[in-house]
């Protein structure tokens, strides 16, 4: 579901080369169904307030994009990680994360560990948002579904899995109840 620019390989392979330190390298993600939109410049966790989401998410594309930024966490699309991070704090936990949040989980861990997250502009590919995940909302059955489907970045039992492992304050749950509610409610 995904689409890279014709010079991405070698964008990338320059990036790598001049790095002298561990660093989590992320992508500038576009949706390929509109033209200059963007789809993730990574993404934000307050462990506090429990405020969780992706920079740029569906915003037009403009100068704030096209610079260098270190983030909380990164999806897995476009995301180079070296070995020395895995080495240090193993793999994607596969059991508790089987779709969504298993690379937020884990790239967060990388932050938590000491190692930069960032998203370079520059390494632009494209997601096809149409055929990535489940997001129909048409129907009671429809909400049952986001909420408890493995497909659904919505699951209420994954997201919780992912605020327990993360969240430091009772509080910091309240925005994924209130998505919750609004996902009902809406």
């Amino acid at each position: 579901d995904i689409s890279v620019e014709g010079d991405y390989f070698n964008t990338l392979i320059s990036l790598t080369d001049k790095l002298t330190d561990p660093v989590v390298l992320g992508s500038k993600i576009m949706v390929a169904e509109q033209a200059g939109m963007v789809w993730s410049m990574g993404g934000y966790f307050n462990r506090w307030t429990g405020k969780y989401g992706m920079y740029g998410y569906f915003k037009k594309d403009n100068h704030k994009f096209n610079e260098v930024h270190e983030v909380d966490w990164l999806t897995g699309m476009g995301t180079v990680i070296p070995t020395e991070v895995i080495k240090k704090i193993g793999y994607w936990n596969r059991d508790l994360f089987p779709q969504y949040h298993g690379d937020s989980d884990f790239t967060y861990r990388a932050k938590k560990a000491g190692y930069p997250l960032e998203v370079h502009p520059s390494l632009k590919i494209y997601n096809s948002v149409k055929v990535s995940g489940i997001s129909e909302k048409n129907s009671l059955k429809d909400v049952k579904r986001l909420l408890t489907d493995v497909r659904s970045k919505s699951n209420l039992r994954i997201n919780l899995r992912f605020y327990s492992l993360h969240a430091t304050f009772i509080l910091a749950y309240f925005p994924l109840f209130w998505s919750c509610f609004r996902l009902v409610g809406g």
